[in-house]
């Protein structure tokens, strides 16, 4: 498995400040990440989404280790209550850091081209 990805200081943190991500989001990452946002109402037969929750529940699951200070200075704890003490500026560059770190997919045309390219001249060598 990959190493953990130190995301980039912001302009505004600490010298001493850090945030680590996961460096890709796997489909228990995923599903945590849906649960948290979303609750069934079996009255209705619904499934209702909680608008604004994804941000929060992302940085919960994707963040692994970091160093963040509160307004008055004092360690937040890298866990879900800590994340909800977050100034909004400091979280939402979190998560924007972790939209961009996500690996891009190639297609399926990028794909073919790259195993094309990747196997062009192998049977001139032999």
């Amino acid at each position: 498995m990959k190493p953990d990805i130190q995301i980039p200081n912001a302009p505004w943190w600490k010298d001493n400040e850090f945030v680590y991500i996961k460096p890709r989001q796997r489909l228990s990452d995923l599903e945590a990440i849906q649960n948290s946002i979303t609750e069934f109402d079996q009255e209705n037969n619904t499934v209702n989404v909680k608008l604004g929750s994804g941000i929060r529940a992302t940085i919960e699951v994707m963040v692994t280790n970091w160093k963040k200070y509160d307004d008055e200075g004092a360690e937040l704890m890298c866990s879900p209550q800590g994340v909800a003490k977050l100034e909004s500026d400091d979280a939402m560059y979190i998560y924007k850091q972790i939209q961009q770190a996500a690996p891009k997919r190639i297609t399926v045309n990028e794909k073919k081209d790259l195993l094309t390219s990747a196997t062009t001249g192998i049977s001139e060598e032999k």
